[in-house]
């Protein structure tokens, strides 16, 4: 008799972590209905047929997976460019500047 396993739910992705980082950071889905995969611990697909949102809970309480995206929010940036139009003819100028992606968490020793 065939079982029902718990189809990743794009829902999902707007959860928060227990420190309140959205999971869309890296919760990706997988290659079939059922699975899921970290882009950041750059894992292969990850089953949350039996336990649904309970397995990617699971990973993201992972010490490794905690450790790397700590080193990630240290330093992920994004560069946005500015366009400054010169007063010589039509030539533009950009500059760039480099913004965090996420606030680092300053409780430290927090676990």
């Amino acid at each position: 008799m065939p079982r029902n396993l718990t189809q990743f739910n794009t829902d999902w992705l707007h959860r928060v972590d227990s420190n309140n980082d959205s999971v869309n950071i890296w919760l990706k889905k997988g290659s079939t209905p059922t699975t899921f995969k970290c882009s950041l611990c750059q894992t292969g697909d990850l089953s949350c047929g039996n336990q649904g949102w309970k397995a990617i809970e699971q990973h993201m309480n992972i010490n490794k997976h905690k450790e790397i995206l700590r080193q990630w929010k240290q330093h992920a940036k994004f560069r946005v460019a500015n366009q400054t139009r010169s007063d010589s003819a039509d030539s533009s100028t950009s500059t760039s500047t480099d913004i965090p992606i996420l606030d680092t968490n300053t409780n430290k020793n927090k676990p």
